[in-house]
């Protein structure tokens, strides 16, 4: 994962490479401090955009059958829309994230470069998605494969889901949905 910031705080450019262990250092004020608070706030803002959505289509599938297989290699495939996106937020949010004035990051970019082969599932996955009236939904990728099947595990009688009657209704819906985090390499 390559970072590369410009004009933030002290730095007027750099970019680095984000792996297993990275270690930020320097003299002070050369922009340390900035440049990992930002990179924690990215990442925090990264995991909460990586969510596994199904559509509606798919959701009234499972309803009706029982079980789906959801194919990753979708949610493989947005990982770069989603993270320009997040790129851009962030970039926004930089004043709110450092308590300063618009201003002082008018001119701020922050950008992440990620290889594609950097983006994996986890080898495993299973969980069981629990509301109070008991177990509801399971979730289980093996080994292997790009697929995360999920099965009801109640009657669909047996708990409330939210009227939802169109695609667009369901995408303002879909961030409270289904949660499948990848691993970084």
């Amino acid at each position: 994962m390559e970072i590369s910031v410009k004009n933030l705080g002290v730095l007027k450019e750099a970019t680095f490479t984000l792996n297993d262990l990275t270690i930020i250092c320097g003299k002070n004020n050369t922009g340390k401090t900035y440049i990992t608070y930002a990179l924690h706030g990215f990442l925090s803002l990264w995991r909460k955009k990586l969510v596994l959505a199904p559509t509606l289509t798919e959701i009234k599938r499972l309803l009706n059958k029982g079980r789906i297989d959801l194919n990753l290699q979708r949610e493989i495939d947005a990982v770069p829309s989603i993270l320009e996106q997040c790129c851009k937020s962030f970039t926004k949010r930089l004043p709110r994230i450092f308590a300063s004035r618009d201003k002082y990051f008018s001119q701020s970019h922050f950008s992440v470069k990620l290889d594609q082969s950097e983006i994996r599932p986890r080898a495993t996955f299973e969980r069981t998605m629990r509301t109070e009236e008991g177990q509801v939904l399971s979730l289980v990728k093996e080994a292997d494969s790009l697929n995360l099947t999920v099965t009801l595990l109640a009657e669909k009688e047996d708990f409330k889901i939210p009227l939802i009657s169109s695609d667009h209704e369901f995408k303002n819906y879909e961030s409270q949905g289904l949660e499948f985090i990848f691993n970084k390499r």
